[in-house]
Formats: structure tokens, sequence, C-alpha cells
């Protein structure tokens, strides 16, 4: 990128072309009206697609890049709402964590949205281009920033879709100018009055002049055997002869310009090999945005087969400037939105040297499904980078192809959707792919399946987390009952959904009810005599229950019974067993038998360590349990370095803006005020409570715990003294 000596968070899509010439006034005349205004939409004459609106925004934002320290946000109006994609820009480009909830309330959409605007770098110039802006409602719906900070530009075939924008009229270029983008190779600075010239000169005037048109004669005229001028022209009369008969086309293609793009279209589809063309039309069953290369072959292999590479197909593709570049943090390509329409009506037309839409929206659905089943609960800021280009293309297949979907793979798409913004704390992105899950397993399988109970607890859940608890107490009494209808009482997954209210219970203070309903759970999991995993939570939740009551001698037993039934099911090394360990751990502390809680703290932190290697979210927890329990013991030195430890280890796998690096900031501070270090205590306590206020509300039981915490470490200095 230019100036990449200075530091400018972007999301930029590609490079753009590398010869934009003839519009260097349009350049000047944007800046200006930036400066002065703020506010510019990019629109052409007479709605002409293809002129280079989107270009034009491009080549400004890299060529003023240095002036918007602030960052450079570039949002596709086609793909998703507006909202979504600036609060993903605000997380991932600035480190930001937008709250669900502000002082106790949860916040919307518009709420978060605003959130961003007013926390964005402060007295930093920053740029908003909205590209391909079509909904009238929706732009002016959409809460644009006001303060002078922000620059926008909006590209749209309206001209007047943005209030208080001026706007900025595109032509086709100059004679000159589409001459030496046509025919570069031989039209330097002097052109010669020849037969070719000539004909060159018509060509360009049959285009319209509108850039992409030109761009890709351009590539046709370079092709081997280099076909002259006069001869492309009576090709594309020919075609345009034809096109005259059929009425069908998009209304793209319907005015002059469109119609001549259509032409020059046709005219490469012409001469693409059959694999190519197929891979072409299943490219256009992706989202508008960039494409990742590696589902496309997926896809196609299977159809074709395990052998099939998609490289030579996106080879030729490049070459006729069908494609280009993204910018993506895995392989991906471009493909322009009048393409992608065109690729999309040939697929429609089921040519036969074609693979059938059908089977390609099939094969799609099913690559894509697969993906988003190996999602995990939680992701690790890798992997949400490498799977945020997926996220739209997973969007695109359940709002415009689950028919596509088969019945075992209906639910993923939406699952991988919830999953990849839960995990990042985006509640509010979440939760309408939870609900659209519901009404998807609804319209496809009726009440009485098992996916549209899933789907409840799922949706449950989303609830529980943005703080709508009578919702979240509804719909997992909802997963309950329906549960209990598909299958006897008794039933594991019904045994889920209990335990999943009463920890809902439980995180209420409605301590009883959880107790009940955790003994309820264990009840109707298994037979007594058989082991089960399940068993094993249920155990541990109810332990947990009696534990942080101080019921710690009927705790201890049930924490023997869950760790012994997980090692004889999987072994002594694993995950839930280092779980069941660290659990038991942490009641030997409450009890005060501190060397029997050092020993099995010791163990589990080095059995994770070999599980999981050097850095893991449950490795962090070990550092702080170990830290936590040589605070208690005084041994003020060694919990230091155990809480700092597992504090920068938190910041690098989760970052910042998450509960539990709050969580680890509060024990740092009150480790602080123990050594009476009152202003580095109050200091990480504040930092803390801040976070927590943001993600988790006023009322949440971490929030308030590091609110007291805070208002003892200011009385104790006040006092100069520690106050419990």
């Amino acid at each position: 990128m230019p100036g990449a000596s200075i530091s400018v968070p972007h999301n930029l899509p590609h490079q753009g072309t590398a010869r934009f010439i003839g519009r260097g006034q349009a350049l000047q005349r944007l800046r200006h009206e930036l400066q002065h205004g703020g506010r510019v939409t990019i629109a052409p004459t007479d709605y002409s697609s293809g002129i280079g609106k989107t270009e034009l925004a491009l080549q400004y934002a890299q060529t003023y890049w240095s002036e918007y320290p602030g960052g450079i946000c570039w949002i596709n109006a086609q793909v998703g709402r507006i909202e979504e994609q600036v609060l993903e820009f605000v997380k991932y480009q600035l480190e930001l964590e937008p709250p669900s909830t502000l002082a106790g309330s949860v916040l919307t959409l518009p709420q978060q949205l605003d959130w961003c605007w007013q926390h964005w770098r402060p007295d930093e110039r920053v740029l908003i281009v909205i590209d391909e802006a079509t909904d009238l409602a929706t732009c002016r719906r959409v809460l644009l920033p006001q303060a002078n900070q922000f620059h926008i530009i909006v590209t749209s075939l309206e001209p007047d879709l943005v209030p208080r924008s001026s706007t900025l009229i595109l032509e086709g270029l100059s004679p000159t100018t589409s001459l030496q983008l046509l025919y570069p190779d031989k039209v330097a600075t002097s052109l010669e009055n020849t037969a070719a010239t000539k004909a060159a000169a018509a060509l360009c005037q049959w285009s319209a002049q509108l850039p992409l048109t030109l761009k890709l004669l351009a590539a046709y005229l370079a092709q081997p055997p280099k076909p002259s001028p006069a001869q492309v022209q009576a090709q594309l009369d020919l075609i345009e002869r034809h096109q005259a008969q059929n009425v069908g086309y998009s209304v793209h293609f319907r005015e002059m310009a469109g119609s001549r793009l259509r032409a020059v279209l046709e005219l490469i589809w012409a001469v693409l090999e059959p694999e190519t063309q197929s891979a072409a039309c299943l490219l256009s069953l992706f989202a508008p945005e960039a494409i990742p290369l590696d589902p496309a072959e997926w896809a196609l292999q299977g159809i074709t087969g395990e052998n099939y590479c998609i490289r030579p197909s996106l080879e030729q593709l490049q070459s006729f400037a069908l494609l280009e570049p993204a910018q993506a943090p895995v392989p991906a390509l471009s493909l322009h939105p009048l393409i992608r329409t065109f690729f999309r009506e040939k697929l429609a037309l089921g040519a036969e040297s074609i693979i059938p839409q059908q089977i390609l929206e099939r094969a799609l659905a099913a690559t894509l499904a697969g993906i988003a089943r190996a999602i995990p609960q939680e992701l690790t800021p890798e992997m949400t980078v490498a799977l945020s280009p997926i996220s739209g293309h997973l969007a695109e297949v359940v709002q415009h192809h689950p028919n596509r979907l088969s019945d075992e793979n209906l639910i993923w798409p939406f699952i991988g959707l919830g999953r990849f913004y839960q995990s990042q704390g985006l509640f509010s992105l979440a939760e309408p792919w939870w609900q659209a899950c519901l009404v998807a397993t609804q319209q496809r399988f009726g009440e009485t399946h098992p996916d549209v109970a899933f789907s409840l607890n799922n949706l449950a859940l989303i609830y529980r987390h943005r703080g709508y608890v009578e919702k979240a107490e509804a719909f997992y009494q909802q997963f309950i009952e329906k549960i209990s209808q598909l299958f006897k009482e008794e039933h594991p997954t019904r045994a889920t959904g209990l335990n999943n209210l009463a920890a809902l219970y439980r995180s209420l203070g409605r301590l009883e009810e959880a107790e009940m309903l955790y003994q309820k759970a264990l009840v109707e999991e298994h037979p007594p005599e058989n082991d089960h995993l399940s068993v094993v939570t249920s155990l541990n939740n109810l332990a947990d229950l009696y534990r942080c009551q101080g019921r710690c001698s009927e705790a201890e037993p049930l924490y023997q019974k869950a760790l012994a039934m997980a090692q004889r099911l999987l072994g002594s090394e694993h995950a839930v067993v280092a779980t069941c360990l660290n659990n038991l751990a942490q009641l030997y502390c409450a009890q005060k038998r501190y060397k029997e809680a050092e020993a099995l703290h010791t163990q589990v932190l080095n059995m994770r360590r070999r599980l999981f290697g050097k850095e893991h979210v449950a490795i962090a927890t070990s550092l702080n349990n170990l830290a936590e329990l040589y605070r208690i013991q005084e041994r003020y030195r060694k919990a230091e370095s155990l809480y700092t430890q597992s504090l920068e280890m938190i910041r690098r796998i989760s970052g910042e803006e998450h509960p539990t690096f709050a969580s680890g900031l509060n024990n740092l501070g009150v480790l602080y005020a123990r050594l009476r270090r009152f202003d580095q205590a109050i200091n990480l306590l504040q930092q803390a409570l801040t976070k927590q206020l943001q993600l988790l509300g006023e009322s949440h039981p971490d929030t308030q715990r590091t609110l007291h915490n805070l208002d003892n470490v200011r009385a104790a200095k006040r006092q100069k003294k520690w106050v419990r």
C-alpha cells in the first residue's frame, strides 16, 4: 500500500488497477469536495454501470493514504448490513471492543454503531467508503458520523442517495485516454493517423468510453493471435445484432453502455475453456466480496474428483481481466459486480459446456457447510482472522440458497456464523443468525425435530449473554420441553438443557432452583452404573455450586467421583481430566489444604502444557489459579509473576477487550493492594471495571466484584492499610 511507513488501519478490498488514467481532475475534485464538505457521492452520468466509481474511490484512498491516520474503512453495501461491517472494522482494525451492554442496558445495533463513531481514534482523520450503495432507505437510516474527523465517500448509481452529500458525476473517458487504455502497446504519447489507429478509436467510441469495457477489450486484444480492432469490431457487431433479439438480460445490460459491455463479455466467454466457464459460474455464486480460493476448489472437487485443480481456470480468467487479486488473510480473488451478474446469467441459461446450476449450488453449499461444521465454540484470534473471509459466503448461502443445503447440513452455516461472532463477544451480530437458524429449522422440519430444539438452546445462550434473562429462561424451558417430547424424559440431551438453565439460575443468585436442576440432570442423564461425559459435567456443576456456597464436604465426593469417571473414560492425560483436577484443587484451596491444592494445580499446569503447547487459554487459567493460591498464602512475589504471565498470555490469545482479561486485571489489582501499591491497584481495577461495564454490564457478578474491590482499595489508600 502507498505510505507503507505510515501505520493506517484499513480493509481496502484490493490494490486497484495499475493503469489509472484519465481521472486526474476527478481525483482532485473529490479531494476538494471532501476537504470542504466531508461527504461526496460518486455517481455516473445516465446511470451507466462500469464507469469506474469504485476505482476512483479506491485510488483516492491509496493516493491520500497518509491523510487518514484514523483509518480507512471500506464498506461493501451489497454484503450484509453497514452497521455490522463497521463493528467488525472497529474490532479487528482498531482493536476496540464495542460493548453489548452499557450502564446495565443492552445496546441495540444502531446504538453500538453510534458508540463506534464516538470512540474512534480521537482527533485523527478517518475515511469511510460505502461502495455500491443501492438502498435509499438503508443509507438514510444508518447513523453516519457527524464529526468533522470523518470523510465519507459513497459510490452509487443514485446521485442523491445520501443526505447533505455533494455529488461527483463521472462521464466516459476522453477519446485519447480511451485509446491509451485500449491499446497501450501501439498507442503511446503520439497517435499516428493509421487505419489501425482509426479502427481502435472507433472501438473506443463504440464502447461508450467506459473504463470496465475498455479494460476487458484491452485484455482480449492482448491475447494471441492478437486480433485487430477491426476484427473485434466486426465480431461485436454480430453479437450486438444477436443480443437485440433477446430481452431477458439484467437491467444493467439493457441500456446502450450496458449492452455493449455484455457484448464484450460474450466475446470473451466464447473463447474460455469449458472448465473455466464452470469455474466462473461457481465463483458467481459466492457473495459479492473477496472469494477465498480453497472453498471454490473444494466445491469443484466434490463434483469432478479430488484431482481437480482450479488454478488453470483462474489464470485464464485473470488473463482476460475478469478476476483480480483481493486483499484477504487467505488467497482470494475479486469479481466485479457486473461480471458476476453476467456469469450468473450464463449459469441460469444452462449451456451444455458448463456444470448445471443446481449441482454447483449444492456443491458450494455442502462445502461451506463443512467449513462451518468445523468451527469450534471458542476461536483464537488467528482462527477468527482466517475465518473472516468465509463469513460473508456462509451468509450468502443461508440467505439466498438455503434450499441447496441438505437436511443434515441446514443448521451448520447458521451455527458457524453464530459461533464466529459469539466467540468474539459480538453478541448483537450473533443473535440474528441464531434467530434465523430457529426459523429455518422450523420451516424445513416443523416443530418436532431435534435441530429445532437445539436452535432454541443456542438462542437461549445468546440471550443470556446479552442480558435478556427472561427470554433466555423461556427458551431454555422450551428446549427442555421439546427434548422431553422427542425422546424419553430421561435423556442426556434433556440433562444438557437442565444444566444450562441451572447455570442461568446460579448466575442470578437463584441457588436453590439451580441446585434442584443440577440434581435432576444427574438423575436423568444415565443409569448410575454407566459412565458418561455428560455425567462428569453435571457432577462438576453441582460440586461447583456447593463449593461456592461453602458446602465443601458435600462438594468433595462429587469432584472425586467426576475425576474417577473422567479417568476411566478418557485416561489420565486429557483436557477433561485436567479440568476435574483443577476443580478439586480449587476445593482444597477453599478448605485451606494448601499443599494438596498446590500439588494439584502444578500437576494441571504441566498437563495442560503437554496437551496444548506453550500458549492456550487453559494454561492462562492454571497460571491464574496457582497465583490465587500463592496470594492467599501471602507468597506475593510468586503470585505476581504468575498473574503477570497469565494476563500477558490472555492478552496475546484473546485481546484486551475480553472478560477474562478484565478478570485478570482485577486479580492483579487485588494483589497490588495487598502489597500496598495502591495507585497501581486502583489503576488496574479501574481498567477492569471499565471493560466489564462495557462487556458484561453493571449487574454482572464479575463487575460487582471489581467495583467492591475498587471501593475497598480506595478506602485502604485513605487509611493507609488494606481493607478486606
